[in-house]
Protein backbone atom coordinates (compact mmCIF):
# COMPACT_ATOMS: atom_id res chain seq x y z
CA UNK A 1 0.00 0.00 0.00
CA UNK A 2 1.01 3.75 -0.60
CA UNK A 3 2.64 5.01 2.21
CA UNK A 4 0.54 8.21 1.40
CA UNK A 5 -2.86 6.32 1.44
CA UNK A 6 -1.81 5.00 4.49
CA UNK A 7 -1.21 7.93 6.40
CA UNK A 8 -3.90 9.29 5.08
CA UNK A 9 -6.44 6.46 6.29
CA UNK A 10 -4.39 6.79 9.63
CA UNK A 11 -5.48 10.44 9.58
CA UNK A 12 -9.01 9.48 9.04
CA UNK A 13 -9.22 7.36 11.49
CA UNK A 14 -7.15 9.88 14.35
CA UNK A 15 -9.95 12.68 13.39
CA UNK A 16 -13.02 9.90 13.74
CA UNK A 17 -12.21 8.48 17.08
CA UNK A 18 -10.17 11.50 18.75
CA UNK A 19 -13.46 12.93 19.54
CA UNK A 20 -14.97 9.69 20.35
CA UNK A 21 -15.61 7.54 23.32
CA UNK A 22 -13.03 5.03 21.62
CA UNK A 23 -8.98 4.57 21.76
CA UNK A 24 -8.04 6.76 18.80
CA UNK A 25 -4.28 5.27 19.22
CA UNK A 26 -5.45 1.78 19.93
CA UNK A 27 -7.54 1.77 16.59
CA UNK A 28 -4.68 3.95 14.90
CA UNK A 29 -2.20 0.76 15.88
CA UNK A 30 -4.38 -1.79 14.76
CA UNK A 31 -5.70 -0.36 11.29
CA UNK A 32 -2.24 0.32 10.62
CA UNK A 33 -2.04 -3.57 11.67
CA UNK A 34 -4.60 -4.72 9.30
CA UNK A 35 -3.88 -2.85 6.31
CA UNK A 36 -0.51 -3.47 5.90
CA UNK A 37 1.66 -0.59 7.29
CA UNK A 38 4.70 -2.86 8.53
CA UNK A 39 6.72 -1.39 5.70
CA UNK A 40 6.69 1.71 7.74
CA UNK A 41 9.99 2.17 9.50
CA UNK A 42 8.89 1.84 13.68
CA UNK A 43 10.53 5.28 13.72
CA UNK A 44 8.41 6.31 11.45
CA UNK A 45 5.24 5.06 12.95
CA UNK A 46 6.13 6.34 16.51
CA UNK A 47 6.74 9.61 14.95
CA UNK A 48 3.57 10.02 13.39
CA UNK A 49 1.12 8.74 15.99
CA UNK A 50 2.88 11.31 18.35
CA UNK A 51 2.64 14.02 15.84
CA UNK A 52 -1.06 13.47 14.99
CA UNK A 53 -1.50 12.92 18.21
CA UNK A 54 -0.47 16.42 19.09
CA UNK A 55 -2.41 17.65 16.67
CA UNK A 56 -5.70 16.32 17.89
CA UNK A 57 -4.60 17.61 21.34
CA UNK A 58 -4.35 20.78 19.92
CA UNK A 59 -7.54 20.87 18.23
CA UNK A 60 -9.26 19.90 21.68
CA UNK A 61 -7.26 22.96 23.20
CA UNK A 62 -8.31 25.64 20.04
CA UNK A 63 -12.12 24.23 20.68
CA UNK A 64 -11.90 25.01 24.29
CA UNK A 65 -9.64 27.54 24.15
CA UNK A 66 -12.60 30.17 25.30
CA UNK A 67 -12.72 28.05 28.59
CA UNK A 68 -8.98 27.79 29.04
CA UNK A 69 -7.65 31.20 28.34
CA UNK A 70 -6.05 32.89 31.25
CA UNK A 71 -6.60 35.96 29.29
CA UNK A 72 -9.84 36.87 31.29
CA UNK A 73 -11.23 40.80 31.84
CA UNK A 74 -11.41 40.13 35.75
CA UNK A 75 -8.82 39.08 38.47
CA UNK A 76 -11.73 36.81 39.72
CA UNK A 77 -11.90 35.01 37.08
CA UNK A 78 -8.25 34.87 36.53
CA UNK A 79 -7.89 33.07 39.59
CA UNK A 80 -10.93 30.21 38.32
CA UNK A 81 -8.81 29.80 35.60
CA UNK A 82 -5.94 29.64 37.28
CA UNK A 83 -7.02 27.05 39.18
CA UNK A 84 -8.40 24.86 36.08
CA UNK A 85 -4.71 24.75 34.72
CA UNK A 86 -3.54 23.98 38.59
CA UNK A 87 -6.32 21.02 38.07
CA UNK A 88 -5.03 20.06 34.82
CA UNK A 89 -1.82 19.71 36.06
CA UNK A 90 -2.78 17.85 38.94
CA UNK A 91 -4.39 15.56 36.47
CA UNK A 92 -1.47 14.94 34.06
CA UNK A 93 1.26 14.14 37.20
CA UNK A 94 0.49 10.22 37.79
CA UNK A 95 0.74 10.10 33.48
CA UNK A 96 4.16 12.37 33.58
CA UNK A 97 5.33 9.30 36.64
CA UNK A 98 4.03 6.19 35.46
CA UNK A 99 5.03 6.86 31.88
CA UNK A 100 8.10 7.80 33.15
CA UNK A 101 9.01 4.92 34.89
CA UNK A 102 7.14 2.47 32.81
CA UNK A 103 7.94 3.69 29.18
CA UNK A 104 9.59 0.02 28.06
CA UNK A 105 7.56 -1.58 29.98
CA UNK A 106 4.27 -0.56 28.04
CA UNK A 107 6.31 0.08 24.56
CA UNK A 108 7.44 -3.61 24.55
CA UNK A 109 4.36 -5.52 26.50
CA UNK A 110 1.54 -2.58 25.10
CA UNK A 111 2.06 -0.85 22.11
CA UNK A 112 2.63 -3.25 19.57
CA UNK A 113 1.01 -6.08 21.03
CA UNK A 114 -1.99 -6.08 18.50
CA UNK A 115 -3.85 -9.11 20.13
CA UNK A 116 -3.61 -7.42 23.87
CA UNK A 117 -4.80 -3.92 22.78
CA UNK A 118 -7.65 -5.79 20.82
CA UNK A 119 -8.98 -7.84 23.78
CA UNK A 120 -8.60 -4.30 26.22
CA UNK A 121 -10.58 -2.40 24.08
CA UNK A 122 -13.46 -5.11 23.62
CA UNK A 123 -12.98 -6.23 27.57
CA UNK A 124 -13.08 -2.05 28.90
CA UNK A 125 -15.30 -1.37 25.87
CA UNK A 126 -17.66 -4.04 28.08
CA UNK A 127 -16.81 -2.99 31.36
CA UNK A 128 -17.77 0.63 30.27
CA UNK A 129 -21.20 -0.17 28.56
CA UNK A 130 -22.14 -2.08 31.77
CA UNK A 131 -21.20 1.20 33.85
CA UNK A 132 -23.57 2.84 31.67
CA UNK A 133 -25.84 1.19 31.88
CA UNK A 134 -25.87 0.52 35.75
CA UNK A 135 -25.81 4.21 36.41
CA UNK A 136 -28.94 4.66 33.54
CA UNK A 137 -30.99 2.13 35.65
CA UNK A 138 -30.19 3.60 38.71
CA UNK A 139 -30.33 7.38 37.53
CA UNK A 140 -26.80 8.53 38.88
CA UNK A 141 -26.18 11.69 38.52
CA UNK A 142 -23.05 13.76 38.47
CA UNK A 143 -21.30 14.81 41.59
CA UNK A 144 -19.90 18.20 39.74
CA UNK A 145 -21.37 20.29 37.31
CA UNK A 146 -18.61 22.80 36.52
CA UNK A 147 -14.65 22.92 36.53
CA UNK A 148 -14.59 25.33 39.61
CA UNK A 149 -16.18 22.30 41.63
CA UNK A 150 -13.94 19.87 41.03
CA UNK A 151 -11.41 19.17 43.80
CA UNK A 152 -7.75 18.72 43.13
CA UNK A 153 -8.29 14.79 44.90
CA UNK A 154 -10.41 14.13 41.88
CA UNK A 155 -8.32 15.59 39.25
CA UNK A 156 -5.46 13.52 40.44
CA UNK A 157 -7.39 10.53 40.58
CA UNK A 158 -8.80 10.69 37.44
CA UNK A 159 -5.23 11.04 35.83
CA UNK A 160 -4.61 8.02 38.07
CA UNK A 161 -7.24 6.31 35.84
CA UNK A 162 -6.15 7.36 32.97
CA UNK A 163 -2.63 6.13 33.28
CA UNK A 164 -4.29 3.09 32.48
CA UNK A 165 -4.44 4.16 28.89
CA UNK A 166 -0.69 4.26 28.76
CA UNK A 167 -0.55 0.48 28.99
CA UNK A 168 -2.86 -0.29 25.34
CA UNK A 169 -4.10 3.31 24.45
CA UNK A 170 -7.29 2.85 25.41
CA UNK A 171 -10.28 5.73 25.63
CA UNK A 172 -10.55 6.28 29.59
CA UNK A 173 -10.63 10.55 29.91
CA UNK A 174 -14.25 10.64 29.25
CA UNK A 175 -15.78 7.52 31.52
CA UNK A 176 -13.11 8.52 33.96
CA UNK A 177 -14.51 11.69 34.18
CA UNK A 178 -18.05 10.12 34.31
CA UNK A 179 -17.65 7.56 36.65
CA UNK A 180 -15.56 9.70 39.41
CA UNK A 181 -17.77 12.99 39.15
Amino acid sequence: MNALILVIILALVEGITEFLPVSSTGHMILVNKLIGGEYLSPTFTNSFLIIIQLGAILSVVVYFWKDLTPFVGTKEKFVLRFRLWVKIIVGVIPAMVIGLFLDDIIDKYFMDNVTTIAITLIIYGIIFIAIEVIYKIKNVKARVRKFSELKYGTAFLIGFFQCLANFHSIWLYQQCLEQLL
